[in-house]
């Protein structure tokens, strides 16, 4: 069975990545509703790149946490199976949800190659660049290299489940950056690369 959500990419605000806090919140309660975005605000989940950087946003449900908020959400996107396991209502998978925002970052990628004169331009993972993740603990740590020479680091606290700074390591560019939104950066890197590189063999 497969969910669709009805939902016109074609007017997805332009500066969607930005979006944190409580324009974050509004624009998932527009798309997803109103227990979607309170499942999100409940974890500090307060953005875009942290919403796509957390493996399973439901997985809080599981857990044994004496808290009300959490059992007042939990009555309303899940239910408990007699054996004490809890399943999440077909509509408020996190699977479906991530898939819909990816693409419509995608999407929104797309558009974009036109602003910034970009339109041959084609980003394929494990080739034009990498990805690689580290869940040391509680944080998870992230890379992103570029086949062009640049690297950005990604840091990211479990405990309170927000995204933290991403730096160039050049000129500490602060940008926001997902596993499924990395192309946008890409873009953005994909400018300032040779003289990038240069700098770093100058080092060497």
């Amino acid at each position: 069975m497969t969910t669709t959500l009805i939902f016109d990419i074609n007017q997805l605000p332009t500066d969607v990545l930005t979006f944190t806090d409580a324009r974050f919140y509004d624009f998932v309660k527009e798309i997803l509703g109103e227990t979607e975005a309170d499942l999100l605000k409940m974890q500090a989940i307060n953005n875009v790149p942290s919403f796509l950087l957390t493996d399973d946003i439901c997985g809080v449900l599981e857990l044994d946490i004496d808290s009300q908020e959490l059992d007042d959400l939990r009555k309303k996107i899940s239910f408990r199976l007699k054996d004490g396991t809890v399943i999440v209502k077909a509509g408020v998978k996190s699977g479906d949800h991530k898939e819909f925002i990816s693409n419509s970052i995608k999407k929104w990628v797309t558009d974009s190659k036109e602003n910034l004169n970009f339109d041959e331009l084609e980003l394929k993972p494990d080739i034009d660049y990498m990805l690689n993740l580290t869940d040391n603990s509680n944080v998870i740590e992230g890379l992103i290299s570029c086949k062009c020479g640049v690297e950005i680091k990604l840091i990211k606290k479990k405990e309170d489940n927000q995204q933290k700074q991403l730096s160039n390591n050049n000129n500490n560019t602060i940008l926001p950056t997902t596993k499924r939104g990395l192309k946008r950066n890409s873009l953005a890197l994909t400018t300032t690369s040779s003289q990038q590189s240069s700098t770093k063999r100058r080092r060497k």
